[in-house]
């Protein structure tokens, strides 16, 4: 984003961005775009690695154990094994949902600290304008 308000600078010093609110009205622009394109990639990164977790510390077990059915010789042996994995998947489900929710507070988190540098940024730009113009 520095680099885009740098450009926009340029041009205004280049006689090419005349009125201040101009400059404004692009640097609000930029920060709204900015913010939803972090937003986004930031969500697809809590998912895939969420996706990752979940898939090498709880299923690939899951579906391991479920080999052991094809050795056992009695009916009560697997029975015995897929109460197990009842068991096995009701307490994986349930460490599933708590990653799930530790995940979705971390981005709800990381969103608010970014809106509020996007903010301070946004400020510091208005100072910097009023300096500016006042001298």
């Amino acid at each position: 984003m520095h680099e885009l308000i740098g450009a926009i600078k340029d041009a205004q010093a280049h006689g090419l961005l005349i009125d201040p609110t101009d400059r404004e009205f692009f640097v609000e622009i930029l920060s709204i775009t900015c913010q939803e394109v972090e937003r986004g990639a930031h969500l697809l990164y809590v998912m895939s690695k969420t996706y990752y977790d979940i898939s090498s510390e709880y299923m690939i077990d899951q579906i391991a154990s479920m080999n052991a059915l094809l050795f056992l010789q009695t009916d009560t042996e697997r029975t015995a094994h897929l109460r197990l994995l009842s068991s096995n998947t009701t307490a994986t489900s349930t460490r599933i949902i708590q990653l799930a929710q530790e995940r979705q507070n971390e981005y709800t988190l990381r969103n608010k600290a970014r809106r509020e540098e996007y903010q301070n940024f946004l400020d510091k730009m208005d100072e910097e304008e009023l300096e500016a113009i006042i001298g």
